[in-house]
């Protein structure tokens, strides 16, 4: 999920993507999922954009056309204290 973390800023708006699928969960319990973008697109592994705001509202923006768009370097970042909580 390295590659998640260095993407930055994305669209990550569900309406814009096809056949979801969950295949994991990232250590703060979002779900990561498997999707093409509508129109065709090979198969990509990210975030929703909707599953972020519940839990991390201001790692979401709206971006263009309204879409939601999702920071993933916020999204993604490990816990303070690192990945395995405060020391």
């Amino acid at each position: 999920l390295e590659a998640l973390a260095a993407a930055g800023a994305a669209s990550s708006d569900a309406r814009i993507k096809d056949n979801i699928r969950p295949v994991g969960l990232l250590y703060n319990g979002l779900p990561v999922y498997a999707f093409n973008f509508k129109g065709g697109s090979p198969t990509t592994i990210g975030l929703l954009a909707q599953d972020v705001a519940k839990v991390m509202p201001q790692a979401v923006s709206r971006g263009p056309q309204g879409l939601l768009q999702v920071n993933y370097d916020m999204a993604t970042m490990p816990p303070q204290g690192g990945a395995n909580g405060p020391a």
